[in-house]
Order: C-alpha cells, then structure tokens, then sequence
C-alpha cells in the first residue's frame, strides 16, 4: 500500500473516532449501526426501565444531587431528541414505554450518530443518576458554573462509547403532544409537546435569545400566552442555530421537550428553527 493510502486511511479512522464521518453518501438521512465507537460487546441482561430507574433514584432526582448505580443494570432506550440545532446541548433524550430521561454527554454534533428512534443498550453501572433542577439525568458528577456545587453533570464521551451500545433497529416516533399543565412532572418531563399562543415580547424585532439578556446559562427566557389561558417559558440558547430569529408577532405553534425546572415550573426548549412556527 502506498505510503499516501496509509496516511488518507489513518485519517479516515482518527476522524470517525471523533464522531465524524469520512464515509461517502448522506450521513445525515440514516442510521449507521457499523461505527464501532461504542462497545459492541455489550449484550443484553438484566434490562430495567425508565420508571424503574427514576423510582430507584428518586431521592438523588428530586434533591437535584446525584447518585453512583452500583446495581448491574442496563437501559434499552430508543433517542428521541439530539443536538441537532444546539438549543439541546451535549444531551441527548431517550424514551421507554415507561417515560422519558436525558443523557449528559460532554460531545457536540452527536446528532450526526444519534438519530431519533435509534434504539442503544446502555450500561448504567458505574454511571451516576440525578437531578438537574429535579430533572432526571443520567451522566456524570459536575459542578455548577454559578454556586460551584456539585451536580449530576455529562460523562465524557469515551465513558459514553464504553457504556454504549446501538442497536440495529429503530423505534417509530410518537407525534408532539399537546402541552397540558397538569402533565406528573415526575414522568413526564423531557416530553415532546406543542403549544399555540402568542410571544409576550414580540414586537417584530425582539429575537429569542438576545445575548444581552442571557442569564447564567446563556439563555434567555421568553414568556408565551398559551391559548386559552396561562402562560410558558420558552427556553433559548444563545450558542443555538436559531437564538437570534425574530419573534413573530400573533399567534404561533412552538414544538419541544417540556422540561421541568425545580418544584414547580415548566419551560420548553425548542430543538431546531422549524420547532416555531406563525399561524
């Protein structure tokens, strides 16, 4: 082999490495389960589900803390929102017939492998298990950019490759479901929902995330009448694709994952410019 095809194919294998693609065609329109990032050696055993899960770890969920899985046991999830867009970032949410939690990975553009309905096995032993703002998630122990308290936090990717597994078969999608206020926010949180109302602070030039209104987070809150009364937050990151769009002004359709924040609040978090829509 000449010493240029050496090189082009050590290339090839550092980059796919990395999470992204020297394959030829549209990576972006399908499922590549030959990737061999993630530990093909898992088989499955001893699978739990998500209620399971977030019962077993409802003390560390809900005091927003985190807890070590020291049980051998594994989730069988399939993705129901990446990264695509960068609203949601460096997660991912998966999905049972049981509900729904987030995955911390500390890896960006994972929406070029991690498609929706993509079902994985992951190995939760030796991962720890929390509360974000009593949200559920499942990754590693952080620190907070603001207090400087320890958090459930992201795994970093080569833990997640380790604890991973994709499976050849996907999962149909179900449809965004109305968001309804009453939704248990225990089960239901990370939830893909839609909304209709109308943007509190549009004016035709106010855009979601103005970053001189961003909070610690880099995010701004906007604030959506919801027909029929009450109101949402809508959740923007200024590092999104979409954080600089322009709100319109009247009636629009916002699609995202409802995520609770603490005790008693529910914000959504679009994932791409076509979750807002104008009526």
């Amino acid at each position: 082999m000449r010493l240029r095809n050496i090189f082009s194919l050590a290339l090839c294998v550092l980059t796919t490495f990395g999470a992204v693609s020297c394959q030829d065609g549209d990576w972006d329109d399908e499922v590549n389960t030959s990737r061999t990032i993630w530990n093909d050696t898992i088989t499955e055993r001893n699978v739990k589900t998500i209620d399971y899960i977030k019962t077993k770890f409802k003390t560390a969920i809900s005091n927003s803390s985190y807890a070590l899985v020291e049980e051998d046991i594994q989730l069988k999830a399939w993705i129901t929102v990446n990264d695509l867009g960068g609203n949601i970032s460096q997660q991912l949410v998966v999905q049972d017939e049981t509900g729904y939690i987030i995955i911390g990975i500390t890896e960006d553009s994972m929406h070029s492998y991690a498609k929706p309905g993509q079902v994985i096995l992951l190995n939760l032993k030796g991962l720890y298990i929390g509360g974000y703002g009593m949200n559920g998630q499942i990754g590693y122990p952080g620190m907070s950019s603001t207090s400087q308290a320890k958090r459930i936090g992201r795994m970093d990717r080569y833990t997640w490759y380790n604890h991973v597994k994709f499976l050849p078969e996907t999962h149909p999608l179900d449809d965004a479901a109305k968001f309804d206020k009453s939704m248990d926010m225990d089960k239901e949180s990370n939830k893909l929902v839609y909304v209709e109302g109308s943007f509190s602070e549009a004016d035709g030039k106010a855009t979601l995330a103005d970053p001189k209104l961003a909070d610690a987070g880099n995010s701004v809150n906007r604030t959506l009448n919801i027909d029929g009364g009450g109101t949402i937050t809508i959740r923007t990151s200024c590092y999104s694709d979409f954080g600089s769009l322009v709100m319109p002004v009247g009636k629009v359709k916002v699609v995202g994952i409802a995520v609770r924040y603490n005790t008693s609040s529910w914000q959504i978090q679009m994932r791409t410019a076509d979750d807002l829509v104008a009526l």
